[in-house]
């Protein structure tokens, strides 16, 4: 029997899975493959010795030339589409769902090995990963390069890495072309300047929040003068991942310039500016600078509604903040209407079950809880807690948050025990995501310390999930 068109085996071949079967095609008698698993061996031997032998008794012009080739190529489409149906991929049905490649999904699945997240939690992870994964794909459209060929190559080269989710290749090809960016100076500046934002949206991605910091401040320097807003862009990456990292000042420094900028350029009502407005108020929240807070959020409110409507769900998540301020300054009849408005348009807009519903019944629970309402607060927590973990994953920093308060509320109630062990499942969480020294880990680390180990005796221990949970 003559060897199978483009098959690829060779005489000895040892693997279990041969080329053959990778090309969908059968093995002939040269193949040496060992306990070969391909099934096309059985069922399309014989099929394709019929159609030699036909096409050997019709060497007319036509029936032994063209039609024999015509035949080949229909046997080679029925055989195609045997094994394509046959088999199930589970890598390919997962990539069709996520709109992402099946290499993609593969290094999605090493990702989660490696941050040893549990089997149960798969789905909500691999959810997150693809969405972080596809906004960074998005950001490689405004990636342009003007002459140079090889780095448009190298561009190429480090957006199908991204695309097959080989991240740490991406990163190889992306240094390589900044080097080259860098010598041809001013022209292409900009070209650098999104090689390191993109880079730093790919550590973003990853969670390393403080090594992104530096290639998005890397960012800002290398724009050149004439586009201020291409720099506005960076600074807001820049100020967001220095609060995510806990580098507040550094932060507050981004925002502003990023807010000065933008209010020069952009129309005041731009809900652009506004964006810039909610994040800054959501620092200096977390600063305690109350006043400078509230008047941003009022701003960033006044924009929102007029250009998005009153039920959108970004007025939603500037209600929500807006409510977690004045409760942290114990105006609770001004934040209860706040919170319950935003909680109604979430659940209208997105639904009982989204994160950001479980983000509002977090702080509600937590106006309570401040009030002395322990049966409605834990009632309320225990339901933010069960939407994060289904829709996220058990190990998320919004379920730490949970965690944190709920602990907050048993310790109010002398259930030492049972906030004791949601402190340190909560810690364990921060530590993971945020790093031992980040300003999370202390506050729960004091909460623990303070509320549990030492006194024993009920305190109102600092809350703070309104600052994990800002909504741009």
């Amino acid at each position: 029997m003559s060897k199978t068109v483009n098959c690829n085996c060779k005489s000895g071949c040892q693997t279990k899975h041969c080329v053959c079967l990778k090309n969908n095609e059968p093995c002939d008698e040269n193949c040496g493959c060992i306990n070969c698993k391909n099934p096309l061996n059985n069922m399309t031997n014989n099929y394709w010795k019929k159609i030699i032998n036909w096409n050997e008794q019709n060497k007319t012009w036509f029936w032994g030339g063209v039609g024999g080739v015509i035949i080949m190529l229909i046997g080679t489409f029925a055989i195609t589409i045997y094994t394509s149906t046959g088999k199930q991929n589970p890598y390919l049905n997962i990539a069709k769902e996520f709109g992402v490649t099946e290499n993609a999904v593969k290094n999605f699945f090493k990702i989660i090995e490696e941050k040893e997240v549990l089997k149960e939690d798969w789905d909500a992870a691999l959810r997150k990963i693809a969405t972080k994964h596809k906004e960074l794909l998005k950001s490689f459209k405004q990636y342009e390069n003007f002459i140079d060929p090889d780095i448009q190559e190298l561009r190429k080269k480090a957006e199908q890495a991204i695309n097959d989710g080989v991240y740490y290749k991406a990163d190889i090809y992306l240094d390589e072309a900044f080097e080259k960016d860098m010598k041809l100076l001013d022209q292409r500046k900009l070209s650098a300047a999104e090689n390191r934002a993109i880079k730093g949206d790919s550590l973003f991605v990853r969670s390393n929040y403080k090594k992104s910091v530096e290639l998005y401040k890397k960012a800002v320097e290398l724009v050149p003068d004439g586009h201020e807003l291409k720099k506005s862009e960076y600074l807001q990456k820049w100020g967001d991942a220095a609060y995510d990292a806990g580098l507040y000042p550094e932060s507050q420094e981004a925002l502003k310039q990023c807010l000065r900028i933008r209010e020069k350029l952009l129309p005041k009502d731009d809900t652009i500016v506004a964006t810039t407005l909610n994040n800054l108020a959501g620092l200096y929240r977390s600063q305690g600078k109350y006043k400078k807070a509230e008047l941003l959020y009022k701003r960033s409110l006044g924009i929102r509604e007029t250009k998005l409507g009153k039920d959108h769900p970004d007025v939603a998540a500037t209600l929500n903040n807006l409510a977690a301020l004045y409760r942290s300054q114990g105006k609770y009849k001004e934040a209860e209407p706040l919170y319950k408005r935003s909680l109604w348009i979430r659940e209208t807009k997105l639904g009982k079950h989204h994160p950001d519903v479980a983000t509002t019944l977090n702080n509600l629970a937590l106006l309570y809880m401040s009030q002395g309402k322990y049966k409605e607060a834990e009632t309320l927590y225990k339901r933010s807690l069960g939407i994060v973990e289904k829709a996220l994953a058990k190990d998320h920093p919004s379920v730490a948050t949970t965690l944190d308060n709920l602990a907050i509320l048993y310790n109010e109630q002398g259930r030492y025990e049972e906030a004791e062990a949601l402190y340190k499942r909560s810690i364990e969480i921060e530590k993971k995501y945020f790093g031992k020294d980040h300003p999370y880990v202390a506050t729960t680390l004091n909460n623990l310390g303070g509320g549990v180990l030492l006194s024993r005796k009920i305190r109102r221990g600092r809350a703070f999930v309104s600052e994990r949970f800002r909504n741009i």
